[in-house]
């Protein structure tokens, strides 16, 4: 009987939030402080290697967001008829405040 090593340097937090890129949007399956698993529908072809820069929805209230702009690289890929499991290796991240969701809605 073996026992299998976490190999990762950083707790990964099982979480639901809303991701979104300039192609398509998702929802992560788990998030750490170097990197987001995310599962999306859309048509987007993912690449090892490709940089994506997205969104990860913290919060989002009637008239306003909290989000982490983010930046990294695509690491792994599993796809199946249903979408897209696309792991991130984070390179950047940025905590944000928006309040553009109540212009949107009026929009």
């Amino acid at each position: 009987m073996g026992t299998t090593r976490e190999k990762r340097a950083s707790q990964r937090y099982p979480v639901a939030y809303d991701v979104e890129w300039e192609n398509g949007n998702g929802v992560t399956r788990d998030l750490s402080i170097r990197g987001v698993r995310f599962f999306t529908g859309a048509s987007h072809r993912f690449w090892i290697g490709e940089m994506l820069r997205f969104f990860v929805i913290v919060r989002r209230l009637e008239t306003s967001m909290n989000r982490l702009r983010c930046e990294g690289r695509v690491i792994r890929i599993d796809g199946s008829s249903a979408g897209w499991d696309v792991a991130v290796c984070l390179q950047n991240f940025q905590f944000e405040y928006s309040s553009s969701v109540a212009r949107k809605q009026r929009s």
